[in-house]
């Protein structure tokens, strides 16, 4: 919970040394900021919340469930950023919705984090394969989901899709002796 604590306080600061300063600069570090603020918020109470449901289940096999998931849970909560910042990102600026897909690429940074501090200490005594093998898949699922998706709500990368394009777009004059649209090869002038 500090973290989320000293985030807001960060945020709160921020707003007040913009408003004082008066520069649009750090209105855009503030807005950052409280990204970032409602990602570990959403990281760590949405985990909190499936402990909360695992305590009131009387299935144990649910119970069982709920707690293993909670780690997937807080992993993954702050895809709900995601869904908003895609559902209006004809609105938004697009560094806004790319502050937003890496706050969200941030958080499973964070879960595979914890999962490998978990496992660290181990190291020395077992292999490396055991520990692979002893890591959560809940963990995991929480840690690989939110990049993956983070990254695919940016869309490909257009240089990586087509050379020709890149370079149309890029306006090269010697994209016809480099790379031709047709499916030969482009003759040289």
């Amino acid at each position: 919970m500090p973290n989320a604590v000293y985030s807001l306080l960060l945020v709160v600061f921020l707003v007040i040394v913009a408003a004082v300063l008066k520069t649009d600069l750090l209105g855009y570090v503030a807005t950052v900021g409280i990204i970032f603020a409602v990602m570990v918020v959403l990281h760590h109470y949405l985990a909190l919340q499936m402990i909360g449901y695992a305590v009131q289940t009387a299935n144990p096999y649910l119970r069982y469930f709920f707690f293993r998931s909670a780690v997937t849970v807080g992993g993954a909560a702050p895809l709900l950023l995601l869904a908003v910042a895609w559902l209006v990102r004809e609105r938004f600026k697009p560094w806004l919705f790319y502050a937003t897909a890496a706050a969200v690429a941030y958080s499973g940074l964070w879960t595979g984090y914890d999962e490998f501090a978990r496992l660290a200490p181990y190291y020395p005594r077992l292999s490396l394969v055991t520990l692979f093998g002893s890591a959560d898949l809940f963990a995991v699922v929480g840690a690989v989901v939110p990049i993956a998706l983070s990254r695919a709500a940016q869309g490909p990368s257009q240089a990586a899709c087509h050379p020709a394009r890149a370079a149309r777009r890029l306006g090269a004059p010697w994209r016809k002796r480099l790379v031709s649209d047709r499916t030969g090869p482009a003759p040289i002038r």
